[in-house]
Parts: C-alpha cells; sequence; structure tokens
C-alpha cells in the first residue's frame, strides 16, 4: 500500500497547487481522483502495523525490470521511480512515515541503478544473484 500512498500524496499536493492557479485546466483531475479514491476504498488496512517478512527483493525487483533489461531501460526506470520516490516530493507530508518510506525507497533505487548501470558490477551481480536462485554459475 505504501507506494500508492507516496502517489497519492503527491497527486493530492499537485492538485492543489494546480487549484490555486485559474490558468491551469483541470480537466483530468476529476478523473484521477476517482481512480485513486476507488483504489483506496480496495485498500485493507488494520489498526497495528502488520510487518510480514517479504522475500528478498532482487536489485532488478526496485527498478520493476527483467535481468534482461538494456541499459536503456535500466536508467529509463530509475529517472521514473525516483520521479515518484524522491524525498523532496514527500518533504511536506504531514506523517513522518511517508518521508522515510520515500527516502529508503529512494536510496534502494540509486543502490539498484548504481550497480545494474555498470557492466562491471552488473555481471558481478548476476552471478550472484544466480547462486543464490540456484542456477548455474
Amino acid at each position: 500500500h505504501t507506494s500508492f500512498l507516496l502517489e497519492l500524496e503527491a497527486e493530492l499536493s499537485a492538485a492543489t497547487q494546480r487549484l490555486m492557479d485559474r490558468a491551469v485546466d483541470l480537466a483530468g483531475l476529476q478523473g484521477r481522483l476517482e481512480e485513486m479514491i476507488a483504489h483506496l476504498r480496495k485498500l485493507k488496512f488494520s489498526k497495528e502495523p502488520l510487518r510480514m517478512p517479504e522475500p528478498e527483493e532482487s536489485l532488478y525487483d526496485v527498478l520493476r525490470l527483467s535481468t534482461d533489461s538494456s541499459l536503456a531501460e535500466i536508467k529509463t526506470a530509475y529517472h521514473q521511480l525516483l520521479k515518484e520516490y524522491h524525498p523532496d516530493l514527500h518533504s511536506s507530508s504531514s506523517f513522518k512515515w511517508i518521508k522515510e518510506e520515500a527516502e529508503m525507497k529512494s536510496r534502494r533505487i540509486g543502490e539498484a541503478y548504481e550497480v545494474l548501470s555498470n557492466n562491471q558490477t552488473r555481471e558481478m551481480y548476476d552471478r550472484e544473484l544466480r547462486q543464490k536462485r540456484g542456477g548455474a554459475k
């Protein structure tokens, strides 16, 4: 749910800014907000946060890519995700956990990009990943 909530907060912040500027066309805003409301209604929250152990995410998972992605795809994914999770976008959040989550995700995205954008470090990482997953060396 976290990524959706981060997206929702960014969207609401942008909508607020657009509403203040009378010259901006608000045509798509209502549809986007209705979409997000429908998504919110489907989410299930509990009073206490439930921390399930997540399977270890690969760097490819962090960037939402497959292991055969090109350097251009890696770069594009990095920039798109950074636009979504950059801590500066969430610095005005009144929820401390959103700021912390954005910082953590942004840091992880940067780490993934640093390794996967360099052929040498990517080859080493791919070997380690195959070994972890029980594949060929």
